[in-house]
């Protein structure tokens, strides 16, 4: 078996597609047996990967890798291949990718298992049931061929060759006669000739008899011609001389082979302390790019440092700048409000001299009894009433007693906490709810801090715009007996009871112009409240011959642009007799919307009916759902397209988004809607947070 088949097979290969002849393919791989794999790499590389090089067996891995990773479309790692070299592997794996590219050769078919599998073609070259299952075998024994092969030696053991000692016969049969010194070369020929046994020992027949024939033509020559005895040892010495120069020749070419492998190896070692060179200075080039990349990234944080420094020091000069404005602010706010209570004392002290001309000694003195009585059924929040002689007088007055607010007990602005809310240290007011916190923090107006012009506190985690309380004042004629008196003091707290319930109906009948108004109100409308002044003065005159009469707030004309709101006028044939039961709703309070919508207080005037302002009171679309007031608005709109179109898209996002119709003259959509307010708020507040700002719609469906 010719153990040199698998290279020569290949070298045969690439010989044929460079377009060379494979005619002496066996003197190359003979000359170049000690660096076959080199030279195979080096073929390859010419004929497949097109590196031409001046040296048969010179090669530049860098470059093949290179190229097998472009033409192949594969992703070697060079450096970590090269980083411990074993060349023999390398150059029998750079064989192998080019054989499984270019041929599809693989598994059995590939160099090293092909090279490794021989000892196993060996043994079945005499059992073909072997042989036929050496696909099998390989998948079954890989890892463990040696182990497989070595079983396979003890299980069928080589029988003798008869040809094999024919074979040796003859060759002892020709080395005794013609080469005596090399009979022990025999069986190392016939292990490498195996298989091409008659054809070397007609070669080694053929040789010798040349060689003999030769000899015995010199003898004839000798015996024939004597006379040229001299010429035959001339030519006998020209002989020996040219078996010496060719001696020579054969060594010196021996030597320059070993020359040139010297140099083969040498000039990979170069390429290797080439290869080494370059990856250390790639990793010198590497760490030095590293430290540049810090410096600048060093650099660069200082940089932003420095201008977050800046921006820090720039944000506190103008958070300075704000607090002094806000301080300056309070302050003309205190101002102000000094003024305003100076001017509200002064008014009040005219009003009560006034009074005092009027009333005499005895009607002064039930004048400043119903004001005492006044004042401890303010404190108490209950009315006790003497019996009456109409039931609906004890009606209204019990449905005072109902909805008469408790006075509300305030701590301490220095015991109160405080929290910070954006740059602003603002009061905690403890609470049942909005109104009653509203009422607490009236009682420390003066100490509540300013936000864009208005007082705020802080209830139940959301910020709040504090709601002034309207205080009220009673003008009571004298009466002319006791009995009168008795009953002008029922009448009277009824008439209170009605002016304070009107009150607090335009008190609360604000929230919902708020709710309407506040989502579109422009810079005008914002300055609504800050500009409405006045005071609300009640009086009672002729109580025996005339009806009651209202006397309402007295508002000044604050802004053209919006619609005045009116109270209906209470005209009464008797006093007592209250022949509507007055429906109080309990007063609503927002929490702060971060742009400080502020709320819009209705005028109210006598002797009109309510009416709602056009935006309010136009005709609205209602959607089936009549069970659900409390909305949650996303937008406004004057086209229903528009509306339609984001329902559709809040429902998209996950919202339970609902049409509410047209409502004034703006078709409105919400994001949720609820029949409880306390859970609309809380969604609302929670929604806030979250980012997204909404308001709260009260509009029954």
């Amino acid at each position: 078996m010719d153990r040199l088949f698998p290279y020569k097979r290949r070298v045969s290969r690439a010989l044929k597609i460079g377009g060379k002849s494979d005619s002496n393919m066996d003197v190359l791989v003979s000359k170049y047996q000690s660096v076959l794999d080199d030279f195979l790499v080096s073929l390859y590389a010419k004929y497949f990967l097109k590196i031409e090089s001046s040296e048969s067996t010179q090669i530049d891995y860098n470059k093949v890798f290179e190229t097998l990773n472009s033409k192949y479309n594969l992703d070697l790692n060079v450096s970590g291949i090269l980083d411990e070299p074993d060349f023999l592997a390398i150059n029998q794996y750079i064989i192998e990718i080019v054989d499984f590219k270019e041929h599809g050769e693989s598994n059995l078919n590939s160099l090293r298992i092909e090279l490794t599998w021989q000892d196993f073609d060996v043994i079945a070259s005499d059992h073909p049931t072997l042989k036929s299952r050496k696909n099998e075998f390989f998948k079954k024994y890989k890892g463990k061929e040696q182990d497989f092969f070595d079983a396979l030696r003890r299980k069928y053991p080589k029988q003798k060759d008869e040809k094999q000692s024919l074979y040796r016969n003859k060759l002892e049969s020709l080395f005794k006669e013609n080469r005596p010194g090399k009979l022990d070369q025999i069986d190392q020929l016939l292990i490498d000739n195996e298989g091409n046994e008659e054809s070397f020992i007609n070669s080694l027949v053929e040789k010798f008899h040349i060689e003999k024939t030769q000899k015995e033509q010199q003898r004839e020559k000798e015996s024939q011609l004597q006379a040229e005895q001299e010429q035959a040892a001339i030519a006998k010495k020209k002989l020996e001389e040219e078996k010496r120069l060719k001696t020579e020749q054969e060594a010196q070419e021996k030597l320059a082979a070993e020359k040139q492998s010297q140099a083969d190896q040498e000039a990979k070692e170069k390429a290797l302390k080439e290869q080494e060179e370059a990856a250390i200075a790639k990793k010198n080039l590497e760490e030095e790019n590293r430290l540049k990349a810090e410096q600048e990234a060093q650099k660069k944080l200082a940089a932003e440092k420095q201008f977050q420094a800046e921006k820090e020091a720039k944000e506190k000069a103008l958070k300075e700048q704000e607090e002094a404005a806000i301080a300056k602010k309070k302050l003309e706010e205190e101002n102000r409000l000094k003024a305003e209570q100076e001017t509200q004392e002064k008014l009040a002290a005219e009003k009560q001299m006034q009074a005092d001309q009027e009333a005499k000694e005895k009607p002064l003195k039930e004048q400043e009894e119903a004001a005492i009585a006044k004042k401890k059924l303010e404190e108490e929040n209950k009315f006790k009433a003497e019996k009456q002689s109409h039931s609906d007088q004890e009606v209204k007055e019990n449905t005072q007693n109902k909805n008469q607010p408790s006075q509300v007990q305030t701590p301490p602005i220095n015991t109160l906490k405080t929290e910070l809310w954006n740059g602003i240290k603002v009061p905690l007011i403890t609470a049942k709810n909005p109104k009653q916190a509203n009422s607490k923090a009236n009682h420390i107006e003066s100490d509540l801090p300013l936000y864009k012009g208005k007082k705020i506190f802080k209830w139940n985690g959301k910020i709040y715009v504090l709601q002034p309380e309207k205080k009220k004042k009673v003008k009571i004629k004298k009466p002319k007996n006791k009995k009168r008196t008795k009953k002008l003091l029922l009448i009277a707290a009824g008439l209170l009871l009605v002016v304070g319930l009107s009150g607090g109906a335009i008190y609360f009948f604000k929230d919902d112009v708020v709710d309407k108004l506040s989502f579109f109100s422009s810079d005008s409308g914002s300055n609504l409240l800050t500009n409405v002044k006045g005071s609300v003065m009640e009086s009672v005159h002729d109580i025996e011959e005339k009806s009651t009469e209202l006397i309402t707030n007295q508002v000044e004309d604050i802004n053209s642009s919006i619609e005045e709101y009116t109270a209906p006028e209470v005209v009464e044939d008797s006093v007592p007799q209250v022949k509507e039961e007055i429906q109080v709703n309990e007063p609503t309070m927002e929490p702060l919307k971060e742009d400080l919508v502020e709320e819009v207080k209705p005028v109210i005037s006598p002797k009109k009916k309510p009416q709602k302002s056009d935006e309010v009171s136009k005709a609205v679309t209602k959607p089936v759902n009549n069970k659900l007031k409390y909305h949650l608005v996303a937008g406004s709109f004057t086209l229903k397209e528009n509306a339609d179109e984001l329902v559709k898209q809040l429902k998209k996002e996950g919202y339970k988004a609902r049409f509410l119709g047209k409502i004034g003259d703006y078709y409105k959509v919400s994001f949720y809607s609820f029949k409880d307010r306390s859970k609309a708020e809380a969604k609302r507040g929670k929604m806030i947070d979250d980012g997204t700002f909404t308001w709260i719609q009260e509009y029954e469906l």
